[in-house]
């Protein structure tokens, strides 16, 4: 094998990095001296390859010498007359380390500087071992990494592997400047694999291979056990990089969803970690993990790439609350329900403040929805006209996994009625990440349902509603228009609705605190609402307990006169019954200043 090898070598004639002296007035190319290698009795032999354009004061090519020491002296003891490639075989007299280098020799004076020295080699063996950079994993297959030879005499490498017990080479890497070898025939997913590195001189024969060899470098190879489904997770385990202390920084357990395009890191372990739990795998999807040993400089080696598909017990990650509405009898909530994750139960959960939810376990009713619709729950026991209810939807999973949605709340609407007015305030609307557009105040009177105010306030008056003894119910109901600003909901535009609120006006009395008998409110009497002619009586007395008015008529008031005299500057007590058409009797009690 070796003499294929060295044959090859010989004849592909590598060019090699000149560390040349300069000889000045002459033109032409040194020699390239290929090795200088030990022969029996003390003979060194020494090849070398044409030097191309030798220049055209061309002698003949001078071999010099050095005994034991690079820096000299050195002394002329051969030359060659050809210019072409070869070989010589040099007495014995040169035994021991010997350094060669080899001149261009000129026979005449040209007006250019020219590099006519050849590089200065040795028969000094075995070669130094490479330095290895890192041995990784890259395309699913082992590369060795390693800094280039410096020595000229180099020419190849040549790779070990554990598969052989490192006994037969591999393969060999040709080139002193190669720095990197892939193996194409090993699996770095099935088995770890081992190598080692030896150089190769350019002239070096079948027993030779007396460069030094690198110790042994090994791939990392990571394995995962089953998964865990609830937690979709798996144990992973790998064998330790060796990296013949050059300063194993520790482990990066890195992931990848594209399949290895890019990668991000998991987590950082200790140099002494060898197992790792990785846990939330994307169910149905492919996540490639890799352990990557950290070295220094920012290097790193890679382990195999580990492709898994999550099978565990999908999360739920999207799901929300699309509307919520009062209606006649129960609060009706639309949920959409994440159709990728595994769920067992599905729960309504209530709460009056926000804060605190409770399940409902009775009353609720859960519709299944049609192809790409909501569910549609509903709450029978929500007392929706004394409160609002903030509510949120609940999804279990057989590994009591609970996924709860963010909260919405339904619109309470109150009101007062002020007589012949009536003032309406309600709560704010709240659906997840929904906007608002408006709120319509809707007055359903006789039949008749009409906005009469639509913007984003929360209160209302609604003025003149009744007029003269006009008496009967004025219901209103908010409905609120909403719609999702975010490409990853359903669009268009939505509506709810609150409570419904009925105000009656009341029968009321409004009686003055004070009159002026000779001034502008000369007559003191209440002015009734909604109140009937019958069972009405209206008396005032003095401080002395003495009556100085009655009247059973509605309209009749006190004009201040008393026993046929203008009554004194006093205050005085009233008393007032009367029926309002809502046949409730009514009375009030009161003073009045009687002023000049």
């Amino acid at each position: 094998m070796f003499r294929y090898l060295i044959a090859i070598l010989f004849i592909s004639q590598l060019a090699l990095q000149a560390q040349a002296q300069i000889v000045p007035n002459r033109t032409g190319n040194p020699p390239i001296l290929q090795c200088v290698k030990k022969e029996p009795a003390n003979q060194i032999q020494i090849q070398w390859s044409a030097a191309g354009d030798v220049g055209p004061c061309f002698q003949q090519y001078a071999i010099y010498i050095a005994k034991g020491d690079r820096d000299g002296p050195y002394e002329k003891v051969d030359s060659v007359s050809g210019s072409g490639s070869g070989f010589l075989i040099l007495d014995p007299s040169f035994g021991g380390d010997v350094f060669v280098f080899m001149v261009n020799e000129q026979n005449c004076n040209n007006p250019a500087p020219a590099q006519l020295t050849s590089d200065t080699l040795d028969n000094i063996v075995p070669q130094r071992a490479v330095d290895i950079i890192n041995l990784t994993v890259e395309n699913n297959r082992p590369v060795l990494n390693w800094v280039p030879a410096t020595n000229p005499e180099v020419a190849a490498y040549v790779m070990y592997s554990n598969v052989n017990n490192f006994n037969t080479p591999i393969d060999t890497v040709f080139g002193r400047l190669s720095s990197s070898w892939a193996d194409v025939s090993a699996d770095p997913s099935a088995e770890i694999a081992v190598y080692r590195v030896r150089v190769l001189e350019f002239c070096e024969s079948d027993t030779g291979l007396l460069g030094n060899i690198t110790p042994s470098y090994n791939t990392i190879r990571v394995q995962a056990g089953p998964e865990e489904p609830c937690a979709r997770a798996v144990t992973l385990t790998w064998n330790g990089y060796n990296n013949q202390g050059n300063g194993l920084q520790g482990y990066a357990v890195e992931y990848s969803t594209d399949a290895g395009n890019t990668f991000s890191v998991r987590e950082t372990l200790p140099e002494a970690a060898r197992t790792f739990v990785y846990d939330g795998l994307a169910v149905g999807s492919v996540t490639c993990i890799r352990i990557s040993a950290i070295l220094p400089d920012g290097l790193v080696s890679n382990s195999n790439l580990l492709c898994l598909v999550g099978s565990g017990i999908a999360p739920v990650e999207v799901h929300y609350i699309q509307n919520i509405s009062v209606g006649a009898d129960a609060v009706d909530i639309e949920y959409i329900a994440d159709p990728n994750a595994d769920y067992d139960e599905l729960v309504l959960e209530r709460s009056t403040n926000g804060q605190v939810f409770n399940v409902l376990t009775s009353s609720v009713s859960i519709q299944q929805p049609v192809p790409g619709g909501p569910f549609i729950i509903r709450d029978f026991s929500a007392l929706t006209d004394r409160t609002a209810y903030w509510y949120r939807v609940s999804a279990r999973n057989i590994c009591n996994d609970t996924y709860s949605t963010l909260p919405t709340k339904t619109v309470f609407l109150e009101g007062q009625n002020n007589g012949l007015d009536n003032s309406l305030t309600w709560t704010d609307f709240l659906i997840d990440i929904a906007e608002l557009n408006n709120y319509d105040l809707l007055r359903i009177e006789d039949g008749d349902t009409s906005v009469i105010f639509s913007g984003n306030a929360l209160s209302y008056t609604d003025q003149g509603v009744y007029s003269g003894d006009r008496f009967g119910n004025s219901c209103y109901v908010i409905r609120y228009r909403s719609e999702f600003d975010d490409a990853n909901r359903p669009t268009g535009e939505r509506s709810g609705f609150s409570n419904i609120v009925c105000l009656q006006p009341r029968p009321q009395a409004f009686v003055p605190n004070a009159f002026a008998p000779s001034g502008t409110n000369r007559v003191f009497r209440p002015i009734l609402t909604f109140s009937k002619s019958d069972n009405y009586f209206f008396e005032v007395f003095n401080r002395n307990g003495e009556k100085v008015f009655s009247s059973n008529r509605p309209g009749q008031g006190w004009d201040g006169i008393y026993k046929n005299a203008p009554a004194p500057l006093d205050s005085y007590i009233y008393y007032l019954r009367f029926t309002g058409v809502d046949d409730i009797e009514y009375t009030r009690t009161g003073f009045v200043l009687l002023v000049k």
